[in-house]
């Protein structure tokens, strides 16, 4: 979505995928279907409408803990996975400028077989795309490798 909006704005051009990007955005695909079940599964949730890294950062500063994102395992569409492996655009843009409108939800370890036969219920991709841990920040993973990025001010700031 975030895509969608640097195209909308002029910002940036991608050529085939521009039609695609601000469709995105003007049509985010929510995932309504699985409100209904988040509480039989989810120990906190929240939708990504600021950033992965800012919104999640949200939940781990309440809940007082930490996580390892491996950022190989989100979720990007194919136009989007393409641009980022031909670094038309920076990886760390495509999870920290908002708008993506996902929901981002921790659950214990014994809950992984219900959330595996619910997204298969629902139709619905459902990824694990990191751990929760007790280190109090959010570390990134890329290809296997550590990255030092600051989930602090990552993210949409609202101004008013």
């Amino acid at each position: 979505s975030f895509l969608g909006l640097c195209v909308i704005k002029k910002k940036m051009n991608f050529g085939i995928y521009n039609n695609f990007f601000k469709k995105k955005y003007y049509e985010p695909d929510l995932a309504t279907k699985i409100f209904p079940y988040l509480n039989k599964i989810a120990s906190a949730s929240i939708d990504i409408s600021d950033g992965l890294a800012q919104d999640l950062n949200h939940i781990l500063r309440l809940s007082k803990c930490g996580a390892t994102i491996d950022l190989n395992k989100l979720p990007l569409s194919i136009p989007a996975q393409k641009i980022v492996s031909r670094k038309k655009i920076h990886l760390k843009n495509m999870f920290s400028k908002g708008d993506d409108y996902q929901i981002l939800f921790t659950s214990k370890m014994e809950n992984r077989d219900k959330i595996s036969s619910l997204s298969k219920k629902l139709n619905l991709k459902i990824t694990r795309i990191g751990l929760i841990n007790n280190d109090l920040n959010i570390n990134f993973k890329y290809k296997g490798k550590k990255l030092k990025l600051s989930a602090t001010k990552m993210g949409y700031t609202h101004t008013f």
